[in-house]
């Protein structure tokens, strides 16, 4: 049983039917660290493979600056030490992909910011779906994107990726103009939701920031797999069998949550939203 988004149906309110069944997103990636740089690296490759590469979106959104420690897990280079990690990545496979690919060079902290980098530059001429990729280390962060997912007014996917140091989990979460398709991780994992002792990366202190928990290449590389096939499954091949996975990168055992079993205990659909066997 796949999830799949069908434009070719008409919707009254929606925009207008193209005669295409193709639906053209734009992603926006917040966190471009362990995970967070490894699907874009996906997710760019994969566009520029496309025939209609144009009609996809990806913007970038980190406050970080590449730093030594980083270049242990994470998808850069001695030459990018000092520098801003989505000016980097942007310029980098921009060049490689002949993509613009914007960026904003700080931490998404604000709901009102948040949306006006969903919103921004969103295409009119094609049907288009809005997909925050959330591979952030805080649940302050999480919690505003969840707050974020609840109130958009529009077709949104928001897939959350979170680990520690050798196991996570990956939600996606899918809503239609009228309903909750999918729950997002909060419903999950009511403690993102419950920490009031969470931190946004800029109320953070050196001491904070210096005992974070440790993480490890092959952990951020699942996560980003995981994360990425469900991108590629939906988006690219007609539909998702499934809307995340849990994961342990010490023993490579992964379950998968499936479309299906979700299926079976409640039947939501919302146009553009199908399920197809």
């Amino acid at each position: 049983m796949k999830l799949s988004l069908d434009f070719s149906r008409q919707d009254e309110g929606f925009l207008p039917n193209f005669g295409t069944s193709r639906c053209y997103p734009r992603f926006v990636i917040a966190g471009l660290g362990g995970t967070g740089g490894y699907v874009f690296y996906h997710l760019a490759r994969l566009i520029a493979a496309q025939e209609n590469s144009k009609h996809y979106q990806i913007l970038l959104a980190d406050g970080d600056i590449v730093e030594k420690k980083n270049l242990i897990r994470q998808n850069f280079i001695e030459e990018d030490v000092g520098r801003s990690k989505v000016k980097v990545l942007s310029e980098r496979y921009g060049y490689v992909y002949k993509m613009n690919i914007p960026y904003h060079s700080h931490y998404i902290e604000d709901q009102e910011v948040l949306n006006d980098l969903l919103w921004e530059r969103k295409l009119d001429f094609y049907p288009t779906v809005t997909v925050l990729i959330g591979c952030v280390d805080n649940n302050k962060t999480r919690q505003l994107f969840y707050q974020t997912f609840m109130d958009f007014p529009d077709l949104m996917i928001y897939i959350d990726s979170g680990n520690d140091e050798w196991s996570g989990q990956v939600v996606m979460g899918a809503k239609g103009r009228k309903k909750i398709i999918l729950p997002p991780v909060g419903y999950y994992y009511p403690d993102i939701l419950e920490d009031t002792d969470t931190l946004f990366p800029s109320e953070e202190s050196c001491q904070d920031i210096a005992v974070s928990s440790p993480q490890n290449i092959a952990t951020n590389i699942t996560a980003a797999t995981i994360t990425f096939t469900i991108l590629n499954q939906l988006f690219f091949n007609g539909g998702t069998e499934i809307y995340g996975a849990t994961f342990n990168a010490t023993t490579g055992q992964t379950r998968a949550l499936r479309v299906e079993e979700y299926y079976k205990k409640q039947k939501n659909l919302d146009y553009p939203y199908q399920i197809t066997n």
